[in-house]
């Protein structure tokens, strides 16, 4: 039995480090009293130690520069261990530079660790502080219970039951987070719960963090769900948790609370938050287009987006109004960058479009604006007609006295289609009031024989309802002109006045005076071509009358300043015609159709820029100093011409009474 106890003796002292040397003169500056501290409820070791204590100058300025290692192990250390497998933290200062000598001596350093789970009931875990020196030498000495922890210290840590490598990925095109993950959680009696927070989720701040589940109905079989965020709208930045719960259970008397892993050794929280975001943006500014046929092309214009969050713009075209791009015929026009504020729409020669536009935003989550355009944010019809009227030289035969017989000649790059004709007993061709739909054909015949039940004085016209060119969409070109696709039909049988009304309007015309009318307020005559401005009395509504010398001719008006004019007639009375023009209207188109059919025009300018002021009240004129001195004048003055008329009047009198005798004096010599 002495022999025993001497033969471990012996290797206790074989295998115990060197003893330790004096802390004021110890030059390693080996750690002093280390101590690891296990807590079990969190599953935690605090390791402490301090360093030297000593008055020596010189070692405390090593010691300022030195810094200090932590090992863990399950075997005792030695000195001269293989330190890279067994390191758990490095580059610990000493102390601070700034530190004064009292303030190094003896410092206190504490660390804490979270031991590897799994390991249940481990005895015998050793921790050692390694010096290492501002020169790079490293001083291990390891001494048991100084620098490094005695026997029997314990760690007892939970087997892992989470789940690994979860992620989770928002897709926008969906509105659904898609979530996956390796099942790992061990048994039978779990369920999956999923979080949700505002910050990263730790171990240290689990418990006392906000937290909501957002769901816990995920089944064991699977390893990935997806959230649908269809019916709800959401814009946020959010982490997800995925855990394992095992619920609480009895073992006969003894009974189990629930359990839950929540240590994220399997990264089964997101280390940064992703954002979750099907809020459509919408455009609230003002989209303008223009169209140019001389440069073949549309100008788009809109004001800056002021969204935040913008990545680009989308601009939809579409031959329809445009509610949803989800809608027949509506097509990206293009993708532009979110601080643009211009796009030329390029158009083919061939272009006979009416075109509807709209500006919709995308944003950084990858929210595509598809509806909801404010009304401001879209524009249309916008009539892009770069070809010509395609019905041409219409003519109007009379082959009895109910058949009429219409031929034409159409334009090539009219595709496919159909012709609307049109009737007007109005003198002047005006589609969008005065005219009648009377049949639709199909415009390559070329003729058209066609019944009425009396033949009458009319107009008739042409238009085209189809796709010209590249064009692929439908398209209504309802210009009319005379004599291109209008033709105005004066029966021949009518009354002598009446043929010779038909031939002035066809070969022999009727002769006219100029064309010019009066503007009867101010007396004044325009001629074809004019423009003058007349001052608007008021700021709502401007009213003026005018003559003509030429009998029979019919007037029709609009704004000037619209690209599709919509014409409106005057009012005749008497051989006096009026036009009332509402603000904002500032130009305005007169056009003049004489009995020959021919067509004059001229533009008017409203100012409107009318000042109504308060009437003063009448009040007699003040006599200025001006005034008074005249009125004194002409009484002065007065009483003095009178004297000199007086003097004048005696002195011619005394003259002629002088001369008498002088006569009767000649006459006796004689």
């Amino acid at each position: 039995m002495n022999l025993k106890i001497w033969f471990v003796s012996f290797l206790l002292v074989v295998t115990l480090p060197v003893g330790t040397a004096s802390e004021q003169t110890d030059s390693t500056l080996e750690a002093r009293d280390l101590d690891a501290q296990y807590l079990p409820d969190m599953e935690i070791t605090n390791i402490s130690w301090r360093n030297i204590q000593s008055t020596d100058g010189q070692l405390l300025d090593e010691l300022k520069m030195a810094t200090y290692e932590v090992h863990r192990s399950s075997t005792m250390f030695q000195p001269g261990f293989d330190r890279e497998t067994t390191m758990i933290a490095s580059d610990i200062s000493a102390c601070y530079a700034t530190d004064s000598n009292e303030e190094c001596s003896g410092k206190r350093h504490v660390l804490e660790y979270y031991p590897p789970p799994g390991n249940v009931n481990v005895r015998f875990i050793h921790y050692a502080i390694v010096t290492i020196l501002r020169d790079g030498t490293v001083t291990d000495p390891v001494n048991l219970g100084v620098s490094q922890t005695p026997h029997g210290h314990v760690e007892d840590t939970a087997p892992i039951q989470s789940p690994q490598d979860f992620t989770a990925t928002y897709n926008a095109s969906n509105q659904t987070t898609n979530l996956s993950w390796r099942p790992t959680c061990t048994g039978s009696n779990y369920n999956y719960v999923l979080y949700e927070h505002n910050e990263p989720a730790t171990k240290s701040t689990w418990s006392e963090m906000e937290k909501a589940i957002r769901t816990d109905e995920i089944p064991q079989n699977v390893s990935e769900y997806t959230l649908d965020w269809t019916n709800e709208s959401i814009e946020r930045s959010v982490y997800y948790t995925l855990t394992c719960l095992y619920p609480p259970y009895c073992e006969g008397e003894v009974c189990y609370p629930a359990s839950e892993d929540v240590r994220f050794y399997t990264d089964n929280t997101l280390s940064e938050s992703i954002i979750e975001d099907n809020r459509v943006p919408r455009y609230s500014g003002h989209l303008l287009a223009e169209y140019d046929r001389e440069d073949s092309a549309t100008a788009l214009q809109w004001t800056k987006v002021g969204e935040n969050d913008i990545s680009s713009i989308l601009l939809y075209h579409s031959s329809n109004p445009i509610v949803s791009v989800m809608q027949e015929n509506v097509t990206v026009l293009a993708e532009l960058p979110a601080d643009s504020v211009e796009f030329i729409h390029q158009l083919t020669p061939d272009w006979m479009t009416t075109s509807y536009y709209a500006l919709g935003l995308v944003d950084n989550s990858g929210n595509v604006q598809t509806d909801n355009f404010d009304v401001l944010g879209k524009v249309g019809p916008v009539l892009e007609r770069m070809l010509p009227i395609s019905i041409t030289s219409l003519d109007v035969e009379i082959q009895n006295s109910t058949t009429l017989l219409f031929s034409w000649d159409i334009d090539s790059r009219f595709i496919q289609g159909e012709a609307v004709l049109w009737k007007s007993e109005l003198t002047t061709p005006d589609l969008s009031v005065e005219w009648t739909e009377v049949s639709r054909l199909n415009p390559m015949d070329g003729e058209l024989h066609y019944s009425v039940n009396q033949l009458e004085r009319s107009w008739y016209a042409l238009t085209l309802e189809g796709t010209w060119g590249s064009s692929t969409n439908t398209h209504i070109d309802d210009r009319i002109e005379a004599n291109t696709n209008a033709f105005y039909l004066i029966p021949q049988w009518q009354s002598e006045d009446e043929t010779d009304e038909l031939n002035s309007n066809s070969d022999d015309k009727i002769d006219l005076p100029s064309f010019g009318i009066t503007l009867l307020e101010t007396n004044q005559t325009i001629k074809n071509g004019d423009w003058i401005t007349l001052f608007a009395e008021t700021n709502s509504t401007h009213e003026f009358s005018f003559s003509s010398d030429q009998n029979g001719s019919t007037y029709r008006w609009s704004n000037a300043l619209n690209d599709d004019p919509f014409w409106f007639g005057a009012l005749s009375s008497s051989g006096i015609w009026t036009i009332t023009v509402e603000n904002p209207i500032k130009l305005i188109h007169i056009e003049s159709t004489n009995v020959n059919g021919e067509i004059d025009i001229i533009r008017v300018g409203i100012d409107w820029n009318y000042l109504e002021s308060p009437q003063p009240a009448e009040e007699e004129e003040p006599i200025t100093k001006e005034d008074t001195k005249s009125s004194s004048e002409e009484e002065t003055i007065s009483p003095f011409l009178l004297i000199v008329i007086t003097l004048m009047a005696t002195y011619i009198v005394g003259l002629i009474v002088q001369s008498k005798p002088q006569k009767q004096l000649l006459q006796e010599e004689e």
